[in-house]
């Protein structure tokens, strides 16, 4: 049996949004249980940005692509894959948070840190900001950062100790444990 055009038309679109959801749940697998530690806890350079990168443009693309070939209102496909940032980002936040918090209760290490930077950050459109502060450690001869943390008391100078608690498996997971 020959097939018109319409009928390989809506078959060629039918594999092409088969591809574009393949894709996606590939896609999705891999940022939930296939990132590597390297880029989930890394502080500093550029492989911080792909879960940003893949959540902000790759996966509403890809739902975009999917979902337009299923609506015909392209209106709808836009409206949802914007919406599936807002439902992917603080879904991959919490998930990320859980597992370098387990990663830390299961292979953590207590060391003493040092206090590296101070600064005020003035809260907008308000009399009131907080005292934040960022923290190193040493392991075999390698610098390891912490994230920035309140200083509720303003009491934390540069260069004062502090206890930090990081994965023996990845150190770039790590938290600061106490205020002096």
């Amino acid at each position: 049996m020959k097939l018109t055009n319409k009928q390989k038309s809506i078959l060629l679109e039918k594999q092409r949004t088969k591809k574009y959801l393949f894709l996606l749940i590939v896609l999705l697998v891999f940022l939930f249980f296939g990132m590597p530690d390297i880029v989930l806890y890394t502080k500093t350079g550029i492989l911080r940005w792909l879960p940003f990168v893949l959540i902000s443009t790759a996966i509403p693309f890809l739902i975009y692509m999917s979902v337009q070939n299923l609506f015909v209102n392209k209106k709808i496909a836009t409206i949802i894959a914007l919406a599936s940032v807002f439902l992917i980002g603080p879904g991959f936040g919490i998930w990320t948070e859980k597992l370098a918090d387990k990663d830390i209760n299961d292979n953590g290490i207590l060391i003493k840190g040092f206090v590296t930077e101070k600064w005020y950050f003035h809260k907008r459109n308000t009399a009131t900001g907080d005292w934040f502060y960022k923290a190193k450690f040493n392991i075999n001869k390698k610098t390891y950062f912490t994230f920035s943390t309140v200083d509720d008391d303003n009491t934390i100078k540069v260069g004062d100790p502090i206890m930090i608690k990081y994965s023996r498996r990845n150190p770039e997971n790590n938290d600061i444990m106490n205020e002096k």
